[in-house]
């Protein structure tokens, strides 16, 4: 367990359950609706709606993200380690959204520069504090009721807080990093340039064009917000240390699926029952990808993700299991493990022994689906938490299998667990109905052992030795 939960830890194992409720939207993607809270509004909170990942899809993406972040690594790249001694200025260089707003990015690239949509045309040269900026506003027009409007903020960080010599990171949404700059000048409005955005600052860009995941080098998404701080004490400085020293070695991903018959696969799965097959993977001969339906984009599933379902051949649902997802998984049974407990014993008593005999008899009496598992026995150090096992899990169990017959649960458990009890002497109301006699058979109850009768009961289930119960 030591290694499974660091293996969890580390994103390289998630699990999951399936259950009746389970969507697509769930396990892959779907609109979501999110309680947006501005940084800088006064607890000012909106809801809205956004295109959320699933399950599957986070997993699928952070090991696009190592992919990405492994291919950045190797090439090197430097920014001066004293620049993260202040924070880092985040900037969006126009809405990733929006195809036309590219120019603005490129526009910014090509002229060493970066801009900001808020405050229209006015020119914002000369402010020093937040009351000259709302001024500025105000004489061109614009006067905000809410002191803390964001346009006051965008500009206020914009013009006074990123100063010159300060590190810029170009978001690309709130996924990636796309570009790393050095503020190189100060700040200047010219609306004469072939983009919307009126707003400038010189930047000297160390690096372009990049897709670098932020989650590998801050271990969380960006913010929406067009400006803001990042605290740079989170970022992995030696990433940018022009080196390739930190590991992003790809690493398998494993998906454990408990319950998965419990799910509707065909509706949660959707077009991924053709891109899980081993053959219709990232960098197979047979590689496939589709076009989500919600974000529109292109997804595949690479080859080293690989997915384990767990379910129990009992559970009635097991035979709605979609035929078409039977075909791309190999199904290994796994039966109750007795080695696990062979050493196990209670005052005499073997628990693998007892554990196999009642198996045996289940397996005679329903099938070997139904054999219970071993883990029942394990932890068990005391007569009283054997006999815990047997009221709580054991005997409980045996009810369902054999719906009410408490005969068939005594002839598994013995007679140290069921009493017999005869019902020829019940009189039944004066009343004519034929063959009435014939309703009186034996009646079965179930016996609640204690730490005090439990061995004995099981010495009775074991044969080892009889001790009569009739009535």
């Amino acid at each position: 367990m030591k290694k499974y939960d660091e293996l969890v830890a580390k994103g390289q194992i998630v699990f999951t359950t399936f259950h009746q409720s389970l969507s697509y939207e769930d396990f892959i993607e779907g609109i979501k609706p999110t309680l947006f809270k501005d940084e800088d509004e006064n607890d000012a909170v909106e809801l809205q709606y956004e295109i959320g990942d699933g399950i599957f899809k986070q997993m699928v993406n952070s090991i696009e993200d190592e992919n990405l972040a492994n291919k950045a690594s190797k090439q090197s790249l430097y920014v001066p380690q004293e620049l993260f001694e202040d924070n880092i200025v985040k900037i969006s260089l126009g809405n990733s959204l929006e195809s036309d707003d590219d120019n603005i990015y490129k526009y910014c690239m090509e002229n060493n520069v970066m801009a900001i949509g808020f405050g229209e045309d006015i020119d914002f040269t000369g402010v020093t504090n937040r009351t000259d900026i709302r001024e500025r506003f105000k004489e061109n027009g614009m006067d905000f009721s809410n002191p803390m409007d964001f346009n006051v903020s965008a500009i206020e960080r914009f013009v006074l807080w990123a100063k010159k010599d300060r590190l810029v990171f170009a978001s690309h949404g709130t996924k990636f990093i796309k570009a790393i700059g050095v503020i190189d000048g100060d700040y200047y409005c010219d609306t004469k340039t072939p983009i919307r955005y009126s707003q400038f600052k010189p930047v000297k860009w160390l690096h372009k064009d990049l897709k670098l995941p932020i989650k590998e080098v801050y271990n969380k998404l960006l913010s929406q917000q067009s400006i803001y701080e990042i605290d740079s004490r989170l970022i992995k400085k030696e990433f940018f240390a022009g080196k390739p020293s930190v590991n992003f070695n790809s690493t398998n991903r494993v998906l454990i699926i408990d319950e998965i018959n419990r799910g509707n696969v065909s509706a949660i799965f959707g077009e991924l029952i053709t891109l899980i097959e081993e053959d219709k993977r990232q960098n197979e001969k047979n590689a496939l990808s589709v076009t989500l339906p919600y974000s529109k984009e292109s997804f595949s599933v690479p080859n080293n993700l690989f997915i384990i379902g767990t379910m129990n051949t009992a559970d009635r649902s097991v035979e709605a299991l979609d035929t078409a997802l039977r075909r791309r998984f190999s199904f290994v049974e796994m039966m109750p493990d007795y080695e696990v407990i062979t050493n196990l014993s209670i005052e005499g008593i073997n628990l693998k022994e007892v554990l196999k005999t009642i198996n045996d008899r289940v397996e005679l009496l329903i099938d070997r689906d139904h054999t219970i598992g071993h883990s029942y026995f394990m932890d068990i150090n005391s007569p009283l938490e054997l006999a815990n096992a047997f009221n709580d899990k054991i005997a409980p169990l045996l009810q369902e299998y054999f719906y009410g017959d408490y005969g068939k649960i005594g002839l598994v458990l013995g007679e140290g667990f069921v009493k017999k009890s005869e019902t020829k002497n019940i009189a039944f109301a004066s009343f004519k109905y034929d063959d009435s006699e014939d309703f009186k058979t034996p009646k079965y109850n179930l016996i609640k052992v204690d730490e005090g009768n439990v061995i004995p009961a099981i010495k009775t289930l074991l044969g080892k030795y009889k001790e009569s119960s009739e009535d």
